[in-house]
């Protein structure tokens, strides 16, 4: 060794050592303080005074002793008995036998030894934490009319836990084979001085699951332990290892380190269908059950090959794990259809059985009609074409003219989501015109007619046409001649007035 740095090792050592000795004094000190709080109890005319103690600060880690008082004030009939003081702190509890009463001024006192070492403030990150301790007494008053049991109820909060700086480093690490975990603990003395009373102890899920005793771990040693742990049951595991030592100062301190394991289930989907055989836009129910229940976030798909699959919907089963979906085919051919999970921290993905559905052509139903039935030729005539099912589609508007005997398409026209469209047709020569609308074979419609429809055609009547123009030309002397009519009524009615009035005056 360089004699040079010698020195500087020499004093770093004594460093250390004076500020562990500074801790176990100050840690001591707190220790020695204590908290208390007294309560009286009451039964059946039997008065207790109960008074509990214990230090005011925990140091996480270690083993709280708490002391109990019990003292007759005033006794009633028969003799009272305490059977059970337990005390608890929502995840450890301890408890004992307290004795039994008679007299006044008669005293009992006991000491319970919690530890504090719950992993569920043990995990905390921050330097101290807050708990509440529970304390329950349970007796009984025993005279002549029998037992009367009774269970008193105190708490204590805001009990305040230390949690100090390790000197032992402590890590996890986890194999697995098939169902079994290996658990590796690796825990390390980094300081220069042994370590006493070493107990390394591993939680699942808070419960202790084994623990070992070192008795000594020497200055910057490294132990590594295996525990193997059998989890079949799908659920996640916390595991956590504590290790409890003593310094060569007396000092107690603890290491802390978790991990968690995930055990996955595998979900059991059964899908089923209301038919295997299916017309195109008619409704098909898919349905079917999984476990576990509740929840479980599905996703439908389907596949015309069952090589490449297409995504639905996703779908949730329902309080009884059940769940159900409504499709509705557009298109003609065979389909396949599945089920998965989506993967979580807690399932692995399934598949479900595959169901198959064969959907045929559906055989359209179309109708025609005409606004007129005769028209004078190069007048419109509105043509109304409805559909069913109602789809979009393309109709082909076909006619025979009065000079042949061979369709034609006059037109294309598309129906819209309510399979209803219109169209005008115009005829250019008289006579009898023939017309119906035709599906053409689509992969959702086979194809399909109309009844045909007579149009009679006229020519533009020519005597019409000159009696019209007639009267447009002899108007204004119809009008003249009328009116002189009317002038001459209107004179003969004046003058038999006026021949009345002389008549009557004379007599």
């Amino acid at each position: 060794m360089n004699k040079k740095l010698f020195p500087y090792i020499v004093s770093f050592f004594l460093l250390l050592s004076m500020l562990s000795n500074i801790a176990c004094i100050v840690m001591q000190s707190s220790r020695d303080q204590k908290r208390s709080a007294s309560y009286i109890i009451t039964v059946d005319d039997w008065v207790l005074e109960f008074h509990v103690s214990f230090p005011w600060i925990w140091i996480a880690g270690s083993v709280v002793d708490i002391d109990a008082v019990f003292r007759v004030r005033e006794v009633g009939k028969g003799s009272l008995t305490i059977y059970s003081l337990r005390v608890s702190t929502g995840e450890i509890d301890v408890s004992t036998y307290v004795g039994m009463f008679s007299r006044v001024g008669e005293e009992k006192s006991v000491t319970l030894n919690l530890p504090t070492i719950d992993p569920h403030y043990l995990l905390d990150s921050k330097s101290s934490t807050l708990i509440d301790l529970y304390i329950y007494v349970s007796g009984y008053v025993e005279s002549y009319n029998g037992r009367e049991f009774f269970t008193e109820n105190f708490t204590v909060r805001a009990i305040p836990i230390n949690i100090l700086p390790s000197v032992v480093r402590l890590s996890l690490s986890v194999d697995k084979y098939d169902t079994i975990y290996i658990i590796d603990v690796r825990a390390s003395n980094d300081s220069p001085n042994p370590l006493y009373n070493v107990y390394l102890m591993m939680y699942v899920n808070s419960s202790l699951y084994t623990s070992i005793f070192y008795r000594i771990m020497l200055p910057f040693n490294t132990t590594s332990t295996r525990f193997p742990l059998y989890l079949d049951k799908q659920g996640i595991y916390i595991i956590t290892a504590v290790i409890n030592y003593t310094t060569s100062e007396g000092f107690v301190g603890y290491s802390i380190a978790s991990t968690k394991i995930y055990v996955k289930g595998v979900p059991r989907i059964i899908l089923q269908m209301n038919t295997s055989v299916t017309y195109v836009f008619k409704p098909v129910k898919i349905y079917g059950s999984a476990t576990p229940v509740q929840g479980l976030r599905l996703i439908l798909e389907n596949s015309i090959d069952g090589i490449d699959w297409n995504r639905v919907e996703e779908i949730t089963t329902d309080s009884e794990g059940r769940f159900s979906y409504v499709w509705i085919p557009n298109t003609s051919g065979t389909y396949l259809f599945r089920v998965r999970n989506i993967e979580s921290e807690l399932l692995r993905e399934s598949l479900s059985n595959i169901v198959a559905v064969s959907v045929e052509r559906v055989k359209p139903s179309i109708s025609l009609e005409l606004d007129k039935e005769v028209v004078e030729v190069g007048r419109q005539v509105k043509i109304r074409v409805a559909i069913e099912p109602k789809v979009k589609t393309s109709v082909a508007i076909l006619y025979i003219s009065p000079k042949e005997d061979t369709w034609r398409i006059y037109t294309n026209v598309i129906t819209d989501v309510n399979g209803f469209t219109e169209t005008i047709f115009i005829p250019t020569i008289p006579g009898e015109y023939k017309l119906k609308a035709v599906v053409k074979e689509t992969n959702e419609l086979h194809s399909a007619e109309s009844s045909i429809k007579i149009l009679r055609v006229e020519e533009v009547s020519q005597q019409q046409t000159t009696v019209t123009q007639e009267a447009r030309e002899h108007t204004p002397q119809s009008f003249a001649q009328e009116y002189r009519n009317y002038i001459v009524v209107v004179l003969i009615i004046v003058a038999a007035v006026f021949s009345s009035l002389l008549y009557f005056r004379r007599r």
